[in-house]
């Protein structure tokens, strides 16, 4: 009896030890729910997505319209050609033309003589009846009169077209050589930008020549629960895309380790610091100089991720953070401030999160953020930031921030420095929650390309 009860006691002892595992096995697999071989087991994704196209189903059957005789697809014209175009205006189905020939003989040709009989000649009569003349009726109606219109459209009126091509009254343009009554918005000048920066991730791998990886302990930053690293698993290139993955690592935490930092979520965190550096040209009171920086980019949707597109100074000549500035051209969380809704903020001194007067338009609502690829854009000059999301491919916008630059000193605009771009995706933290959606990892921030222009001054 003694010694059954000691065997229990020694499996019931056994079967409560608390377990720690040290390893993981990855499940490679597709892990995209929309493909034909998409694997709901797959904790790692190894890019054999297969897909459904226009023409064929996941089994590979047609179901496309396609007519008698032609391949999946196509078309018989009334020819019958298989994906022919039919007769034209000038061609019947065989070849023989129905249309009329020009003076060279073309079917349906344009070649016309001209004044000189010479076919496709560019000889004219003038209006003084000189073939090949150049007399032409004026805008008083006199054929070979000096009267012209002015860009105002006054027949011998006296407006002008100033440098940025807006037209005025020459007595209203000012010491720039601008029509005062013209904005630089209305300016075709105005537009006029040279890309500085560009990545669309059309290769391979990351490129180290523009990016650079920051790896830091959960917990370092605003309570975030992740650990940053350069792991593949955690930031790569797919389908031309820039992705940054959250991962939930239950297998990595091991309390049996009094020296490891234990953590139950990777992700990345990547910066231009060093690579791609910018600031607005100091143009003066003629304006210009402006720095435009665009992200493309598909948000995540689980609760308790925080993914961010942001900006801080190269080198921080005002002071550690608030005093050299930050620039939030995107934040997003959805536990916090809703799935739609974004952020961009701006952080000084005078103006920031500790004293919870930072600088915003947000939360602003933008309608399927974590479903379709959204433009987020920062527009910086010397004298003010805007941020703005493009919500469609007409350009349609959404305002999400604006500062001004009220002359008070660094403490107010600390923003005539060189910045550069973070792209990372937090989980948890201060903006991020405190609760976590666990069965919604992994989370993807997808980036579809980075650009930064620049325009030149105005004088």
């Amino acid at each position: 009896m003694n010694k059954l009860f000691l065997i229990l006691s020694i499996l019931i002892f056994l079967l409560s030890c608390e377990k720690n595992p040290s390893s993981s096995e990855p499940l490679w697999g597709c892990m995209d729910d929309t493909a034909c071989n998409y694997n709901a087991d797959a904790n790692r994704n190894d890019d054999s997505c297969l897909y459904q196209s226009e023409l064929f189903d996941c089994q590979g059957v047609c179901i496309a319209e396609t007519s008698m005789g032609c391949d999946c697809g196509e078309v018989l014209d009334i020819c019958g050609q298989c994906n022919g175009s039919g007769p034209d205006d000038f061609f019947d189905c065989d070849g023989n033309c129905i249309g009329e020939l020009d003076c060279n003989g073309e079917c349906g040709g344009t070649a016309v003589l001209d004044c000189n009989g010479e076919c496709g000649g560019l000889a004219l009569v003038d209006c003084n009846g000189e073939c090949g003349g150049s007399a032409i009726i004026d805008c008083n109606g006199e054929c070979g009169g000096a009267a012209i219109e002015d860009c105002n459209g006054m027949c011998n009126g006296i407006f002008v077209v100033d440098e940025n091509n807006n037209c005025c009254d020459p007595s209203s343009i000012g010491s720039c050589g601008l029509c005062s009554d013209y904005g630089l918005e209305d300016s075709d000048f105005y537009n006029d930008y040279e890309i500085i920066f560009e990545d669309n991730f059309d290769g391979p791998d990351i490129d180290s020549n523009n990016w650079n990886f920051e790896e830091w302990n959960a917990g370092t930053f605003n309570e975030e629960l992740q650990t940053y690293t350069s792991s593949p698993n955690n930031a790569f290139i797919e389908n031309n895309h820039l992705v940054i993955r959250s991962l939930r690592e239950n297998s990595l935490i091991d309390s049996t380790n009094e020296n490891s930092s234990p953590y139950e979520y990777t992700s990345a965190r990547l910066t231009t610091q060093y690579k791609v550096d910018f600031q607005p040209i100091a143009c003066g009171a003629c304006g210009g100089g402006e720095i435009k920086v665009e992200v493309r980019a598909k948000l995540p949707s689980g609760v308790g991720t925080w993914p961010a597109i942001w900006m801080l100074p190269t080198y921080s000549v005002y002071g550690g953070w608030p005093a050299s500035g930050e620039i939030d051209i995107m934040e997003h969380a959805p536990g916090t401030t809703g799935l739609n809704n974004i952020l961009a903020t701006v952080h000084t001194s005078a103006y920031n999160v500790s004293q919870n007067n930072q600088v915003s338009n947000g939360p602003i609502e933008v309608s399927g953020a974590s479903d379709e690829f959204k433009t987020y854009k920062l527009t910086w000059s010397q004298d003010e930031l805007s941020a703005e999301v493009i919500i469609d491919d007409n350009g349609n916008t959404v305002s999400t921030l604006y500062h001004e630059n009220d002359e008070n000193g660094s403490e107010f605009w600390p923003f005539d420095q060189d910045f550069f771009i973070l792209l990372n995706l937090a989980v948890g933290g201060n903006m991020g929650g405190e609760v976590i959606d666990n069965s919604a990892f992994p989370q993807d921030l997808k980036i579809d390309y980075v650009r930064v222009s620049q325009r030149g001054c105005n004088e």
